[in-house]
């Protein structure tokens, strides 16, 4: 019998709502640094799996911070970032290109 490797709470929960996985990520970051990549297509296709993640990074780091044992230095980083995830979550201008 063979065994499936364990799937983590937060993998089935990103799984479920659509959320990319980290390779998925990766490859949609570098794909978006290509001078040839057409954006609209690009967040078309995959902005709701994109805003997924960000959600659920959202929510994760926001446990963390919560966590009274964690050193200041590693608060103020986590919180650095909730900024910076939270920046893309709002509604981007539009172009008039």
């Amino acid at each position: 019998m063979s065994r499936q490797p364990s799937i983590s709470l937060l993998e089935r929960r990103m799984r479920a709502v659509g959320a990319l996985s980290i390779d998925e990520l990766e490859d949609g970051l570098l794909t978006l640094q290509q001078i040839d990549t057409d954006r609209r297509d690009f967040w078309a296709e995959n902005g709701p799996a994109f805003r997924e993640t960000v959600l659920i990074a959202i929510s994760e780091t926001s446990k963390a911070l919560q966590f009274e044992g964690i050193s200041s230095s590693v608060r103020d980083e986590l919180e650095e970032q909730l900024v910076w995830l939270n920046l893309y979550l709002r509604p981007q201008p539009q172009s008039l290109n």
